[in-house]
């Protein structure tokens, strides 16, 4: 069986021929969701009377956002897919007053019929399918080197944080609508499809030095494999990615 999605949340199958669907929540703190959510996601839809995956979903429009009370988020899921939250004013009532919400509009792709891998659907109405591409999604590890001073392992503990890794992906997904190699320009999902979504290495652009330590979100750069691997050829002196912006752009016989 070919996995079409890597990633579950509850939706019971349909009865009528409607294609589309809003959602919106919010939570006191910030769930995995919220790094992952972006238009052109795919989901499967879990059946809690079947205890199966019954749709095959993708993600239209909307995304997470972060809000300080219950106004800002009815207005910020109203801007992203047109919805008055004060329409379900009950569920309105119960939630966070501040936190991280998910505002989105999904359709159906496909019915299916699927074994839910698992023993039980997680309370928080997600699930990340046990598949190598989920956790990439979640933690890509730019694997790396073990040579290299004390500096240069701080350098990559950041790099290999998985909140701030996450956190920055989401950053940057908003704010170029998505991810690419901030070098060569390299588009996972436009080259392999569903397959490469949410896929893509983080690099620390600034060096930790003594006393300073740059642990934005804007700090890890969103890099493909091969750029990523040639900024830490020499984990002694590594290359910034102007440097190897300008390196790749030179005529093939001016490089060596």
């Amino acid at each position: 069986m070919t996995i079409k999605a890597h990633f579950a949340m509850t939706h019971g199958t349909p009865h009528d021929q409607k294609r589309s669907w809003p959602m919106w929540s919010g939570w006191q703190r910030r769930h995995w969701p919220t790094f992952i959510l972006r238009p052109g996601l795919h989901l499967y839809g879990y059946d809690k009377k079947t205890k199966r995956f019954t749709t095959l979903l993708k993600v239209t429009r909307g995304r997470a956002f972060e809000y300080e009370n219950k106004r800002q988020f009815t207005r910020t899921v109203n801007r992203l897919i047109g919805v008055d939250t004060h329409d379900n004013s009950e569920w309105l009532k119960a939630m966070q007053p501040a936190g991280f919400g998910v505002a989105f509009e999904y359709e159906l792709v496909a019915r299916v019929d699927i074994d839910f891998p698992g023993s039980r659907f997680p309370h928080l109405g997600w699930y990340k399918m046990p598949t190598r591409a989920a956790r990439a999604a979640l933690l890509d590890d730019p694997g790396g080197h073990e040579e290299g001073g004390k500096q240069y392992r701080t350098h990559l503990t950041y790099e290999r944080s998985a909140q701030l890794r996450a956190e920055a992906k989401s950053h940057w997904r908003n704010r170029r609508g998505r991810l690419t190699c901030h070098v060569c320009g390299f588009d996972f999902v436009e080259r392999y499809g569903a397959l490469g979504e949410d896929f893509i290495e983080m690099h620390h652009e600034v060096p930790v030095s003594a006393g300073k330590r740059m642990n934005s979100v804007e700090s890890l750069i969103p890099l493909c494999a091969n750029c990523h691997r040639m900024i830490h050829r020499n984990p002694q002196e590594l290359l910034s990615t102007q440097a190897l912006r300008l390196l790749i752009q030179k005529p093939a016989s001016t490089k060596r």
